[in-house]
Parts: C-alpha cells; structure tokens; sequence
C-alpha cells in the first residue's frame, strides 16, 4: 500500500449529472474497482476494493455478541456501493442514494486524500472540519447524522 498512498487536497465539481472527474495520479491509486461509502462524518470516502476488504475484515472480526459490531456493519453496508469504475477520463458517477442522504447532487467539493483513501468533502463541511476537528463530530453529532441519513434513505 505505501506505493498507492492517495494524497493532497483538490478542488473538483459534480455535474449535474452526478459525475466527478478524478486526478489520474488519485484514480491509479484507487483502482479501477472501489467502493464508495457515506464517511461517518458525512463526506463520501472512495476505497479501494483491498482497503475496503480490510476495514470491512476488522468490523467483523469483533465478537458477535458485541452490540456495536451490528449497528456499525448496517450503517456502512447501507451507506456503501461496490463495484464503483472510472470513465476514459477518470470520472464516475456518485450513486443516487449516496447524493440523496448526503446533500451532494452538484457543485463543487473538495477531494482530500487520506493515505488508503479518498473523501469528497463539500467545502463549507471541510472548513467546518478544519476549524475544530474534535468538535466537528461528536458522539451526539454522529448519531444525528446517522439519524437524518436513515430518514433521508427512507424517504426514497
């Protein structure tokens, strides 16, 4: 993985289509088969398929009896779409239900390379962020995202 580290931080739009274009230098280390998921704290992260297996791996090694361990793997399987591809010039197109529950159907964001992964950020949440990253997502804030998420999915 240190040879596919996706870094830096880019200005990127989603049309309204529902398309990002990704940098190439991003897209090779993503690979051509990711999965995109609804980031806890809001913004969309874009895995690659190894990533995801391992992130996925240690949430399911955690002991069946533990009441977490349900509640996380139903919140990142309904917030996540696998199988994800780029186009010939490095976009794909964000799934629908992913632009619904989290507010991002167009304009511009932020691509914020995070070492094993990339998150789309809209701006305004990413100043937000980085203002006061210990503020930014409390427990009682997660749960109230999460909330909004479910109803928005059940909207639909």
């Amino acid at each position: 993985m240190l040879g596919r580290q996706i870094l830096g931080v880019e200005g990127a739009v989603i049309d309204d289509k529902g398309r990002v274009r990704i940098p190439s230098r991003q897209k090779e280390a993503i690979g051509q088969d990711f999965v995109i998921a609804v980031v806890y704290d809001g913004c969309l992260g874009l895995y690659p398929q190894e990533v995801w297996n391992r992130k996925i791996a240690e949430i399911i090694a955690t002991p069946a009896s533990h009441p977490a361990r349900d509640a996380h793997l139903r919140e990142v399987g309904a917030f996540a779409e696998q199988g994800m591809k780029f186009d010939p010039q490095g976009r794909f197109v964000i799934p629908q239900g992913l632009r619904d529950v989290t507010g991002m159907n167009s304009g511009e964001v932020l691509l914020v390379g995070c070492v094993d992964h990339l998150e789309i950020w809209r701006k305004e949440d990413f100043a937000k962020y980085r203002q006061n990253p210990e503020e930014y997502m409390t427990n009682a804030k997660r749960q109230e995202l999460m909330e909004k998420l479910w109803k928005r999915l059940m909207e639909k």
